[in-house]
């Protein structure tokens, strides 16, 4: 362990400013934050890894994401067909 670090680092802290010390503090939490995401982002990916037995998503991802957006696209011009359809038979 490197205790003269540690000192040092300590001297800088009691050194800051209120602003900095208060900018150190969201440093540190938004950078705990990240770690705790990424924690979460590997688990879901190991999850999704064991679920499908190594396998490659089918279809690609790519593909699914046309497809999911080309299913949405159409559900909305079917929305608002209807919407118009129904406000011109008024």
């Amino acid at each position: 362990m490197n205790i003269k670090l540690v000192d040092s680092i300590l001297t800088i802290i009691d050194s800051l400013t209120p602003e900095e010390r208060e900018l150190l503090e969201s440093r540190i939490q938004l950078n705990q934050q990240n770690k705790n995401s990424q924690k979460i982002i590997d688990k879901v990916q190991d999850n999704s890894f064991t679920k499908s037995q190594g396998k490659p998503f089918e279809p690609p991802l790519d593909e699914y994401i046309k497809i999911t957006r080309d299913e949405r696209i159409a559900q909305q011009d079917e929305l608002i067909n209807s919407y118009f359809a129904s406000k011109n038979n008024k």
